[in-house]
């Protein structure tokens, strides 16, 4: 449980990074405040800048699946490590 809250927060650090950056040269500081407050603000832009920004938080999204694929492909093997042939009973 803690190494999926930890591996949640370090998706989301990452993809907020990498949009914002991505999108400041495309929006201005106003345009991408409001769109990080509220995604209805997407529907205020021009067509192009609209495309870009649903580009962009599609690659952020695409960026947390494999960070989150990573995590679950380093868990499994871990979690095989703590498995015991004779398990440990309580009563």
């Amino acid at each position: 449980m803690f190494g999926g809250a930890v591996a949640l927060a370090l998706c989301t650090a990452l993809a907020n990074s990498q949009t914002q950056s991505a999108l400041s040269q495309v929006l201005t500081p106003e345009e991408l405040q409001q769109i990080f407050d509220s995604t209805d603000a997407i529907n205020s832009l021009s067509p192009n800048d609209k495309l870009a920004v649903q580009s962009e938080f599609l690659h952020g999204f695409n960026l947390q699946m494999y960070i989150l694929l990573a995590f679950a492909g380093a868990l499994l093997p871990t979690s095989l490590l703590v498995w015991k042939r004779v398990q440990i009973r309580i009563g």
